[in-house]
């Protein structure tokens, strides 16, 4: 006698019962119990399979996680250099120009370059702790 392993109409495999030594005739009680136990054996099969993926997504998702701040986190050079440089020449524009309009131009130029590296220095302080690349310094603070 056999039934199938199967879940949600899906077919895993099949469970057979036989006797080589006799001639059983099996009834509707071991019909019964045969798919209660095959019925089982699929929700097993079926919990260790959901239970692999879910340890394969959380792998990837951790691993894309860790890449993702590592990157972040390894740019900070690439980033800040470029813009260091902004900001010191449109500082020394805003100052040393006479036109109003170009020191205003320039003005802007120092400005947003300003915002961005402050934006800058916020993804990379939270990409560094999420990559546990952070240090805290500690400093004693007067509470009076």
């Amino acid at each position: 006698m056999g039934v199938p392993l199967k879940t949600h109409e899906k077919v895993l495999g099949v469970l057979s019962l036989q006797s080589y030594s006799t001639d059983i005739t099996y009834g509707e009680v071991e019909k019964n119990i045969l798919i209660f136990v095959s019925e089982q054996i699929a929700l097993s099969i079926q919990r260790i399979r959901s239970d692999e993926a879910l340890v394969k997504a959380k792998n990837v998702a951790e691993d894309s996680s860790r890449l993702k701040s590592s990157l972040l986190a390894n740019m900070s050079h690439e980033l800040r250099t470029p813009m260091t440089g902004i900001l010191g020449f449109s500082e020394i524009l805003t100052e040393e120009l006479e036109d109003a309009r170009m020191k205003s131009m320039a003005s802007t130029i120092f400005k947003s370059a300003s915002r961005l590296m402050s934006t800058l220095n916020s993804i990379i302080d939270l990409s560094a702790v999420e990559a546990d690349k952070h240090t805290l310094n500690l400093k004693p603070v007067n509470t009076r």
